[in-house]
């Protein structure tokens, strides 16, 4: 307990001196110690952060109260534990936890969008243009003398291409779903907005509200009017930009008839 005070071996030690020494965060703490020392009633536990010169060390104090042949307490018996340095280790194994988690989520989520942008590409120029050029190829169809002679063959030719139209929506719908452009070169804000206006419906609107907070980094600006649309956000033709985290409320709108 001297050298855990710097107090010269051999002077006088009283329960007073963990008041004395704690940081004034741990005042209410320290009263504990105390009492209980004074006391000699009960056993405790207490953690204690000190001050001793520029130094702050953390403490771990325990102690028991030893009775006398009659069960009355007669004296405590304790120790006062240094776990500065295993209070600092814990925290520097939490923050390299912290870290090694926050590496394998960035390395996840990449991978995640890296496939994302694949299947993407796959569905815009691959099936996509596969469908479309079906649909040119059937629509040269349309003067066919089979098909004037033929009403059912007619018919089924216009199913076919209405058909490969929705085909044709549904494969580009997707790879924007996949990869949003929107949000590259307008912001987070914009695609929100976009999202709202696609819920809504001739007989049921929905008004979009969106509050951004803090920011946090986004890829690559896409232009001077991606301020305007992100809010305030930054971002520049050639550089990195950042995106505001926030909350987004809908609000259904019946029209007005």
């Amino acid at each position: 307990m001297y050298r855990l005070f710097g107090l010269p071996q051999g002077s006088p030690v009283t329960p007073q001196f963990y008041r004395d020494f704690a940081v004034a965060e741990d005042q209410p703490v320290a009263e504990r110690p105390v009492q209980y020392l004074t006391e000699g009633a009960a056993a405790f536990d207490e953690t204690l952060r000190i001050q001793v010169d520029s130094r702050v060390k953390t403490l771990r104090i325990k102690a028991i109260a030893l009775s006398d042949d009659c069960g009355q307490p007669a004296r405590m018996v304790g120790v006062d534990l240094n776990i500065t340095e295993i209070q600092r280790l814990e925290a520097e194994n939490l923050r390299l936890r912290f870290t090694q988690q926050q590496v394998r989520i960035a390395a996840v989520l990449e991978a995640q969008e890296t496939e994302r942008h694949r299947l993407a590409e796959s569905l815009h120029n691959g099936l996509g243009q596969t469908l479309y050029a079906t649909k040119l190829r059937l629509d040269q169809l349309t003067a066919a003398p089979q098909l004037a002679s033929t009403p059912a063959l007619a018919t089924a030719r216009r199913e076919a291409d209405r058909l490969l139209s929705q085909a044709i929506s549904h494969a580009r719908s997707m790879s924007h779903e996949l990869t949003p452009g929107i949000v590259a070169e307008f912001g987070l804000a914009a695609a929100l907005h976009n999202i709202c206006r696609g819920l809504s419906t001739p007989t049921l609107r929905w008004q979009c509200l969106v509050h951004l907070d803090e920011e946090q980094p986004l890829g690559a600006g896409a232009g001077p009017e991606r301020q305007q649309a992100r809010q305030g956000q930054r971002g520049n033709s050639g550089g990195g930009g950042a995106a505001r985290v926030g909350r987004v409320a809908g609000r259904r709108q019946r029209p007005r008839v």
